[in-house]
């Protein structure tokens, strides 16, 4: 049950309680859990949420025109990705 919560030594373990349920809530020691943006005084940019231009092998152009870009755009952005690959 911890290791499905991402706990894998008791030792991060501050608390630990039984649920109602049957379930358990853990509380992890401060210095066993991750580290945050505030910990540490930055302020990341939020990542821009995706967009599907191309679905069920059909290239959706009013998704492309609503993030201002071209067919021609997407194609040689494909074309580009294919020559890394090979």
């Amino acid at each position: 049950m911890l290791r499905k919560q991402g706990v894998f030594t008791l030792r991060e373990v501050r608390d630990l309680y039984l649920e109602p349920g049957g379930d358990i809530s853990v509380k992890l020691h401060s210095k066993a859990g991750s580290v945050t943006p505030d910990m540490l005084d930055l302020n990341p940019r939020d990542e821009a949420p995706s967009i599907l231009v191309i679905e069920e092998g059909q290239i959706k152009e009013e998704e492309l025109q609503s993030v201002k870009k071209s067919k021609e755009w997407l194609l040689e952005g494909l074309q580009k990705r294919n020559y890394k690959k090979n």
